[in-house]
Parts: C-alpha cells; sequence; structure tokens
C-alpha cells in the first residue's frame, strides 16, 4: 500500500521517513475521525439541553399560572368574605340575627 516500505536498494532513512509520514497521516485520519465523533455528540448534548431547558421552562410557566389563578382566587374570597361580614353584620345589628328573614 501507500504506507509499505518500497523495498529494492532504498535507504534506510527513506523507509523510516514514509514510516514516520505514514503514520503520522493515520493519526491525522483517526483524530479527524475523533473530531468527527465529538462535533457529534456536542451537538447532541446542546439538543439535550435545549429539550430539558423547554421543558423546564414549561414547567416554570405552568407552576407560575397556577400561582397567578391562586392569587386571584383568594383575592375573590377575601372580597367575597368581607362582603358577608359586611351583610352580616349589618343583620345582626338590625336585629334579625342571621335567621334569614332579613331580606
Amino acid at each position: 500500500g501507500a504506507c509499505a516500505p518500497g523495498g529494492g536498494g532504498g535507504s534506510d532513512r527513506i523507509i523510516d521517513n514514509r514510516l514516520v509520514s505514514c503514520t503520522m497521516s493515520q493519526v491525522g485520519v483517526g483524530m479527524a475521525e475523533i473530531e468527527k465523533r465529538l462535533s457529534g455528540v456536542r451537538e447532541d448534548f446542546t439538543q439535550a439541553l435545549q429539550r430539558v431547558g423547554e421543558t423546564e421552562n414549561e414547567k416554570f410557566d405552568l407552576i407560575f399560572a397556577i400561582l397567578v389563578e391562586l392569587q386571584s382566587r383568594q383575592a375573590q374570597l377575601e372580597e367575597s368574605v368581607r362582603t358577608l361580614s359586611q351583610h352580616l353584620g349589618f343583620a345582626v345589628a338590625s336585629g334579625c340575627g342571621g335567621c334569614g328573614g332579613c331580606g
């Protein structure tokens, strides 16, 4: 092959240089393959992080929406209690005593 020593009368130095050149070429091919694989792993990792981030954002948005809804319902409940307290306070003060006969 391209890396085999070229027999027949060549000096040892030429053969050694060819072997070194061939080995370096093979290392270069190996490094290119490793870099290609690393690039693929990096891309997969980036996509996985994006998916996790999107999922976490969706969870946060849901929790925030629930908290906003709870806050709104609490405000409505407080207003209902305040209105009821005012009405019952008025009924008690007028002598109805909350018996249901007022109206």
